[in-house]
């Protein structure tokens, strides 16, 4: 809008300057017609680029290829665009392929066009908030982006040695359509190389099986902890309790899998058979970690309390 404002005010401008030094001659009403056409073009496109459009659909996906393609594309989707628009693509950029998300359900055509420009590449977006499970991280997923929960789930459980945890919270770009197998696999062989650095800095070391345990306990931390300052503690508390043969007596065990968004009540605390397995055999293979999602900031608390 600034840069057709700003046009329009150089015309403006231009025109008065060449109607006082150009009287009477030929060469103005030449001039002053072309000014009058160009000051109404500029207001017109003003007008028009600012004008909202509906947005049928909140996920697009743009194709490749010309920005012709990506018109037709567009309005065979229900967008409203036109051959000005066309026009307007080629002065701004070309399109790119890939998704676009709009929120709203009406937008500026100025602003739906800039979206067009800036589409991100043929990408999925995919992010793992820390603290989520693996059970509702897949789902989201898959309901994202039409994929299959159940193969998700298997996957995983198929390529990844840690029951939970095995991916670590952050924001992946992956190809636009893949599968689930290597959508996991590329999930899974990302965490472990950033496990493997992380344990071989403090460890010296990266055992599978001696990891699940580091694990356990930054998943233990991060229910328990209200923030980053009280991690060591936590550590220290259930290191401790480790030590003496106590029972860890953490809620926070309890909150693993399809329950870490329910609240801990006693009836659980009794009966959950897993929960038993957390506070009194906790180095066992059976082990089942507290959630999926896990930060430098616990690990680094379970490895140096």
């Amino acid at each position: 809008m600034k840069t057709f404002s700003y046009l329009f005010y150089q015309f403006f401008i231009l025109y008065l300057d060449i109607i006082v030094t150009m009287k009477g001659s030929l060469l103005k009403t030449l001039i002053s017609t072309i000014l009058k056409i160009s000051t109404i073009l500029i207001l017109f496109l003003t007008i028009y680029i600012l004008i909202p459009i509906s947005v049928p659909v909140k996920r697009v996906n743009l194709p490749k290829g010309s920005i012709t393609n990506t018109i037709n594309s567009l309005k065979n989707k229900d967008f409203f665009l036109t051959f000005i628009d066309k026009y307007i693509l080629m002065l701004m950029g070309k399109p790119k392929s890939g998704e676009i998300l709009l929120d709203s359900p009406r937008i500026n055509r100025i602003d739906f066009l800039k979206k067009i420009i800036d589409a991100k590449g043929d990408f999925w977006k995919i992010t793992l908030i820390p603290g989520e499970t693996k059970e509702i991280f897949f789902k989201d997923i898959s309901k994202r982006y039409n994929l299959d929960y159940s193969k998700l789930l298997n996957e995983y459980l198929n390529t990844s040695f840690y029951p939970e945890a095995g991916i670590l919270p952050d924001t992946y770009h992956l190809p636009v359509g893949i599968n689930e197998r290597k959508l996991i696999r590329f999930l899974v062989n990302q965490s472990e190389k950033v496990y493997r650095q992380i344990s071989i800095k403090y460890l010296n070391r990266y055992d599978k099986k001696e990891w699940l345990i580091y694990l356990t306990v930054a998943s233990i931390i991060q229910k328990e902890a209200g923030d980053r300052e009280e991690m060591p503690k936590i550590a220290s508390v259930i290191y401790n309790r480790i030590i003496k043969g106590m029972p860890l007596q953490m809620d926070a065990t309890l909150n693993y899998g399809v329950y870490s968004h329910i609240k801990v009540t006693p009836k659980r605390i009794r009966e959950d058979k897993v929960h038993l397995i957390h506070i009194l055999n906790w180095r066992t293979s059976t082990l089942i970690q507290v959630s999926s999602g896990l930060n430098f900031w616990q690990l680094e608390s379970a490895l140096n309390p």
